[in-house]
C-alpha cells in the first residue's frame, strides 16, 4: 500500500519514540511517504537509528522554516496546491501522528475521495498543549477547551483510531466501534540481560555501590528532583549509593547545578546524550531503574517507553504514579511518589537484593510476553489491513 503520514512531532529530530517504530514496520512492506512539522525547539541531533529510518521514506517537512507549529501546520493545509497534491498522490491510506490541525485537514481531503485515515494517539493531546503551549496567562485557559473540540473533529474524519491506554480513551470518550488499544512495546533483541557491560568499572565506580538511574531526554517534564533529594538522604545515612543519569536534553545543566548544591555532586553520574543504540548497555549498569516523570494531567495518560525498555534488560522499576503505568504494568513495578518515598523504597530494593533481581527477571517475561514491537505492530496491522479492505469494498 501507499501510505501517507502526517506528523505533529518532529520525525527528524526527537529521540527515537513510537512513531519511529511503526514507521520503520510500516516501511518493510509499504510504500510510506512522511509530511511533518519542523520542530522549533532544542532537540537532541539525529540518531543513527533515525537517520537509518528516513532513508527508508518518502520524508519532507511542511515548510522550510522553524516557525510556530501551528502555523506551519495551517500554512501546507491550506495551500491551494494540497488538494491537487493528495491527488496525484495516489494514496491508499492516511495515517495521522498527533496532527489535529493538518492531519485533519488532509483526512477531510482524503475521506472525499474514500481514501481512510487512522488516527494513532500516542499522547494527551489537549493536556500536552497547555502545559507546554508559548502562549500569553490571559489565553492559555483556552488551550484545553479548543484542542479538546480540535481533538474530537479529529476523530469523527477517521476510519479507525488506535491509542495507548485506556486512561485516554475514558477522558475522551473514544468511539468503541473504531477504537483500538495498541500500547507502546520494546525491541527485546536490542534491550535484553547482560553481564557485558565494563560502564562502572571504566567510570572508576566503587563495586559496593548501589546504582539507580533513570535514562531519557531532560525536558520539562522529567522530574530528577524527587530522586535527587533522596538520593541525599540516603547518603545522610550512610548508605553506599550513585545515581546514574543517562541523556542529554535542555534540563541537563538544571540538574547538574542542582546535584552540586544539594551537595551530593560526587554520587551522580551524568552521561549526557547517548544514541539509542547504547541504552541497553548504560542500563545493564543500573540495579534499579527509575520512572521520573512529573505527575501532570498530560503525564497521567502516558506509557513510557523507557519501563518497556527497563524491563526487557530484566531490571526492576521505581516509577511515579501514574495512571496509565498503572493500568499497563499493576505491581510489575514500584511506585513512590515523593522524596520519602523513593529514599524508604530504595533502601527496601537495597536490603533486598535477590528479591529485587527475580522481579527483573518476571519483567523481562511479562514484556516479552506481550509487548514486543513485532507483537505491538501486528495488532496495528489488523487494523490498517481493516480499513483497506472496507475502503476498497466500498
Amino acid at each position: 500500500m501507499k501510505i501517507l503520514v502526517t506528523s505533529l512531532p518532529d520525525i527528524r529530530r526527537i529521540p527515537v519514540q513510537r512513531p519511529h517504530h511503526l514507521l520503520l514496520h510500516l516501511t518493510e512492506t509499504h510504500d510510506v511517504s512522511v509530511r511533518c512539522v519542523q520542530s522549533n525547539r532544542d532537540l537532541p541531533r539525529q540518531d543513527p537509528f533515525i537517520e537509518d529510518l528516513v532513508q527508508r521514506l518518502d520524508f519532507r517537512y511542511l515548510t522550510g522554516k522553524q516557525k510556530n507549529p501551528a502555523i506551519q501546520e495551517l500554512a501546507w493545509a491550506f495551500r491551494k496546491s494540497l488538494s491537487r497534491e493528495l491527488h496525484e498522490g495516489a494514496y491508499d491510506v492516511h495515517l495521522n501522528l498527533n496532527s489535529l490541525l493538518a492531519g485533519s485537514r488532509v483526512a477531510s481531503l482524503l475521506s472525499a475521495e474514500g481514501i481512510p485515515t487512522i488516527l494513532d494517539i500516542g499522547d494527551d493531546l489537549p493536556a500536552t498543549f497547555a502545559e507546554n503551549a508559548p502562549v500569553p496567562s490571559w489565553i492559555s485557559g483556552l488551550i484545553t477547551p479548543v484542542s479538546t473540540r480540535m481533538l474530537q473533529r479529529s476523530i469523527r474524519s477517521v476510519a479507525a483510531l488506535t491509542y495507548i491506554t485506556e486512561v485516554l480513551a475514558e477522558k475522551y470518550h473514544f468511539p468503541a466501534r473504531i477504537s483500538t488499544r495498541i500500547p507502546n512495546g520494546v525491541d527485546c533483541t536490542l534491550f535484553c540481560p547482560s553481564a557485558a557491560t565494563r560502564f562502572r568499572e571504566n567510570r572508576g565506580m566503587d563495586p559496593e555501590e548501589y546504582v539507580f538511574g533513570t535514562m531519557g531526554h531532560l525536558n520539562r517534564w522529567v522530574d530528577l528532583e524527587t530522586p535527587l533529594l533522596a538520593l541525599r538522604s540516603l547518603v545522610r545515612e550512610g548508605r553506599i549509593v550513585r545515581m546514574l543519569v543517562v541523556g542529554g536534553g535542555e534540563y541537563l545543566p538544571w540538574y547538574r547545578k542542582m546535584a552540586g548544591d544539594l551537595g551530593i555532586a560526587d554520587r551522580v553520574t551524568f552521561t549526557g546524550p547517548v544514541s539509542y543504540a547504547k541504552g541497553p548497555a548504560l542500563i545493564q549498569a543500573m540495579d534499579l531503574c527509575l520512572l521520573c516523570r512529573k505527575p501532570t494531567p498530560a503525564s497521567q495518560a502516558s506509557l513510557p517507553m523507557k519501563v518497556f525498555e527497563f524491563m526487557a534488560c530484566g531490571k526492576p522499576v521505581l516509577a511515579t504514579p501514574l495512571a496509565g503505568v498503572r493500568e499497563t504494568f499493576g505491581d510489575h513495578v514500584a511506585y513512590a511518589g515523593t522524596p520519602g518515598e523513593v529514599a524508604s523504597s530504595l533502601s527496601h530494593f537495597m536490603d533486598h537484593r535477590d528479591a529485587a533481581m527475580t522481579a527483573g527477571a518476571a519483567n523481562r517475561a511479562f514484556v516479552e510476553k506481550d509487548y514486543t514491537w513485532e507483537k505491538i505492530c501486528t495488532r496495528f496491522d489488523r487494523v490498517l489491513e481493516g480499513v483497506a479492505s472496507h475502503a476498497t469494498a466500498r
